[in-house]
């Protein structure tokens, strides 16, 4: 077979990153944590590669690949949720500077520098404008970062093109297959999705996220809850996989198991992306399902007091606000909450993020429905079947999955809501 290769392809095919055995051990190692990381969703695994790749550094303190690689977990860090701090940003963003010191052309820390500028500052066009200057020197470059750009931009059918070409240069990566399968939820392309994430279970098949998104499928095409209990049983120990447990017995309306479950959490709270899990939070939605007003209250009282502390820390954070305004709903207090379901909307608008944005919306709708506002509810549920958004379960608006939850039941009388559900049964 003819090859041709373009000559900065061929310099970074036989440049080698590291001279030190040692050190380029430990970049393997911490590659491989990182990769587990990814596939559990587990802060530990990202931490233990950041430290075996400072461990290579020591032995290479030129080991420019392993700054990229470094800085590229600190911003993955911070854009999920898992550390959004200023300490987090400041050390991805110095350790890609060093990388660019050490080595100027090095195209993977140009790319990493782009991840930098749409993880962490939320900067789309300037991390565009990054990727395409690399793709422009490096034609057969990975273009995976452009897809999840576009993804944002809310220009799906593009994504899911620049996506497929990425796969086709890397068909062993999971994280791509996986992203794939998450965009075609979003975009209610059940089938199409449950391919791409059996293709990433292929590769890696204890990949969390993958495994919890087929549990969703089930849901939201078809209302499947035993599908989705039988899947779950197989996923491991995780606290995503513990809150997919709850929201299917809630929409099961298996109260009893969903706060049997809650007891048993060894955890309070924890972080993800775009969503906040409060356990007082969780306990007063049970209960307002149960119509047990006074325990409700109380519960959601409880998670207030910790909220409105944590807002009190952290005003810009978008997830606070939106848990604090479903606390005010559940307690009554309805102008406070639909303002705070405004402020997290407002930090996170669809117009800034077409994929997460919409789950902004979506708090919004179940504050107006808490508080009594039915048709401002329902004006949401209605914008959001008519757009792609967000990937999980407990994110996403579907047909079969409005008609089991329980969250929207005083909706159900409301001819308007009736006809939403059947205008769009066919199709969501």
């Amino acid at each position: 077979m003819d090859l041709s290769m373009l000559e900065p392809e061929r310099r970074t095919l036989n440049a080698r990153p590291t001279e030190n055995l040692g050190a380029y051990d430990y970049y393997l190692q911490g590659r491989e944590h990182e990769d587990r990381g990814w596939a559990y969703s587990d802060v530990q695994e990202f931490e233990l590669a950041i430290d075996m790749l400072e461990r290579a550094i020591v032995l290479d303190p030129g080991f420019a690949l392993a700054y990229v690689r470094m800085s590229y977990i600190h911003s993955r860090m911070y854009f999920f949720g898992v550390d959004r701090t200023e300490e987090r940003l400041a050390r991805s963003k110095a350790a890609v500077d060093k990388a660019l010191e050490l080595q100027p052309d090095l195209p993977e820390a140009y790319r990493i520098l782009g991840f930098y500028y749409y993880w962490c500052l939320f900067d789309y066009d300037r991390a565009a404008e990054i990727f395409e200057s690399v793709q422009k020197a490096h034609p057969n470059f990975d273009p995976q970062l452009l897809g999840y750009i576009q993804r944002r931009q809310g220009k799906w059918e593009q994504c899911l093109e620049t996506l497929e070409k990425a796969f086709r240069i890397s068909p062993r990566d999971t994280q791509i297959a996986y992203e794939l399968g998450g965009a075609n939820i979003s975009m209610h392309r059940y089938e199409q999705a449950e391919e791409w994430l059996n293709r990433a279970l292929s590769i890696f098949p204890g990949h969390l996220p993958a495994l919890l998104g087929k549990v969703g499928i089930y849901v939201l095409s078809e209302g499947n809850t035993e599908k989705a209990r039988v899947l779950l049983e197989k996923l491991p120990p995780h606290q995503l996989t513990d809150y997919m447990w709850f929201t299917i017995e809630m929409l099961r309306r298996n109260y009893k198991d969903a706060l049997d479950r809650l007891a048993s959490l060894s955890y309070d709270s924890f972080e993800e992306q775009h969503f906040y899990f409060q356990k007082n939070l969780a306990y007063a939605s049970v209960y307002h399902a149960k119509k047990d007003i006074s325990l409700m209250k109380t519960h959601a009282e409880s998670a207030r007091i910790l909220l409105e502390e944590a807002v009190s820390e952290r005003a810009g954070d978008q997830r606070l606000h939106a848990a604090l305004g479903l606390a005010y709903a559940y307690l009554g207090r309805k102008e406070e909450a639909i303002q705070e379901g405004y402020r997290a909307e407002e930090l996170h608008p669809v117009s800034k993020d077409a994929a997460q944005g919409p789950i902004y919306l979506l708090n919004l709708a179940r504050i107006y429905t808490l508080v009594g506002e039915y048709e401002k509810a329902i004006d949401q549920l209605e914008y959001l079947l008519s757009i792609p958004h967000a990937e999980y379960l407990w994110q996403l608006v579907s047909v079969p999955q409005l008609r089991l939850d329980p969250q929207w039941d005083p909706l159900r009388e409301q001819q308007r809501f009736q006809r939403l559900l059947e205008e769009n049964s066919s199709s969501k």
